[in-house]
């Protein structure tokens, strides 16, 4: 379940240098993509390209 994910996503999110307005969105993002989600284009975009390429 992606509960399951969201205490890792924010230890994770919580160093990358983002804008704090964008925290809570991107820890959710990080969240469905450790769970197996499949993000859309405005989710893919919160998440550092390093992230955002394990997307395929």
């Amino acid at each position: 379940m992606i509960e399951d994910f969201y205490a890792d996503a924010i230890d994770t999110v919580s160093t990358w240098d983002i804008d704090p307005g964008d925290f809570t969105d991107t820890v959710n993002a990080y969240a469905r993509l450790c769970a197996g989600y499949h993000l859309d284009e405005a989710s893919l975009a919160l998440l550092p390209s390093a992230y955002a390429e394990l997307c395929f």
